[in-house]
């Protein structure tokens, strides 16, 4: 990811698309972006051998949505992250595959409204390598319960019209995230 952001970034001052002296700013930029748009490229690219694009997009936005103002559990390097993200995304693409072939859309729903809960009570929880300020706290918290029941409202209005196959997705998003949560308040208690 560095190596492409420098390679863009040497590329745009190169072609006298930025100045010189911009570099380390838009090299910081560039590969902000670029990991940004990581959970993305890897559920697309997990989504095409089994054939379900539309659904793991449905997943992985209202997942990077709620994410980023619910927070939890980040691994400390970037190994392990990939690993264990990779491995949780086929989980839930085959979650989702399953939870359609079988119809198990009131265990879905259940474990929906308990994410909603987790997600409403614990959020924001902020990780070791940014820790967020008071003001942080009460805004992102705001935030992850109003997208949270945004979200929970969607899910259950597709399931209401029948449209499980964009509901589930999404269903599983929220799960995800309250799933990636579950860790830190367990340590958070135990310590």
């Amino acid at each position: 990811m560095r190596i492409a952001a420098k390679a863009i970034t040497r590329w745009l001052v190169n072609t006298k698309a930025i100045p010189s002296q911009m570099y380390e700013a838009f090299e910081y930029g560039i590969f902000s972006c670029l990991f940004s748009s990581l959970p993305i490229l890897m559920v697309i690219l997990l989504s095409i051998p089994l054939h379900m694009v539309p659904e793991g997009i449905a997943m992985i936005i209202p997942f990077i949505l709620l994410r980023k103002f619910a927070g939890g559990f980040h691994f400390s390097s970037p190994l392990p992250c990939s690993v264990t993200s990779v491995a949780l995304l086929l989980i839930c693409l085959f979650g989702i595959k399953a939870s359609l072939v079988f119809h198990a859309y009131s265990l879905i729903s259940s474990l929906v409204l308990l994410s909603l809960a987790f997600i409403i009570i614990h959020s924001p929880i902020d990780s070791k390598s940014r820790r967020l300020a008071d003001i942080e706290k009460k805004v992102f918290r705001k935030i992850a319960i109003i997208l949270s029941i945004i979200m929970a409202l969607t899910y259950f209005t597709l399931i209401f019209c029948t449209r499980y196959s964009t509901a589930i997705p999404i269903g599983f998003g929220i799960i995800l995230t309250a799933f990636l949560q579950v860790p830190c308040v367990f340590l958070k208690n135990h310590l």
